[in-house]
């Protein structure tokens, strides 16, 4: 069956939707955050100047908030965006946190659903192994943004992954929050990611 042609506002918002994919991958120089969208491999080398270990706080950046789960490491961070590596089991990759904030032109009518429909349709592209586990609907910040949160599951750099994401737009911008926990993993590393996820929210 054709598909519908999409009009030029949401064929603008899907550009910039994948742009916002391709970015987050790469917004660190330590072992890359894994968030599907990204083919470059991760640095070996190590950061210049030793990224900054949190302590439990609260990250607060233009629009949005989050706490920071104590041990995870603070990395580079540019144009709004944030990224943070927890601690790895021996042998196995980091878990990363990304939050990844993407202007939307004043010109283009922003639409969460186009977002959205971008994003599932480029996934099962991107993630090998892709396996969708859920999907549903949910509301952002003290005035109740629109969100699309899910979980999927896939392999990135040979290891089995469980990914948790939320798009959400807000004062014209598209923000897209990943965690990402790879297998093995410790318990507590694992919570704590969660727990960080949780409390983003928008100011």
């Amino acid at each position: 069956m054709k598909r519908p042609a999409l009009s030029s506002n949401a064929l603008a918002l899907a550009a910039l939707t994948l742009t916002a994919f391709s970015l987050a991958g790469a917004q660190t120089s330590v072992p890359r955050p894994s968030v599907p969208g990204s083919s470059a491999p991760a640095p070996s080398a190590a950061p210049a100047r030793a990224p900054s270990v949190a302590t439990s706080n609260t990250y607060t950046a233009p629009g949005y908030t989050f706490v920071v789960a104590g041990g995870w490491l603070s990395l580079k961070n540019s144009q709004g965006n944030a990224a943070l590596a927890g601690p790895a089991a021996e042998g196995k990759l980091n878990p990363s946190f990304t939050v990844i904030v993407t202007e939307i032109p004043k010109d283009v009518r922003a639409s969460l659903g186009v977002a959205r429909d971008v994003r599932a349709e480029e996934l099962p592209t991107l993630v090998k192994n892709f396996k969708m586990l859920g999907e549903k609907s949910v509301k952002v910040g003290p005035r109740g943004a629109q969100g699309v949160l899910w979980t999927y599951t896939g392999t990135d750099q040979g290891a089995p992954f469980r990914w948790t994401q939320l798009l959400s737009i807000s004062g014209g911008k598209l923000y897209t929050v990943t965690l990402a926990i790879p297998d093995g993993t410790l318990p507590q590393v694992a919570t704590a990611g969660r727990a960080m996820f949780d409390s983003f929210n928008f100011r």
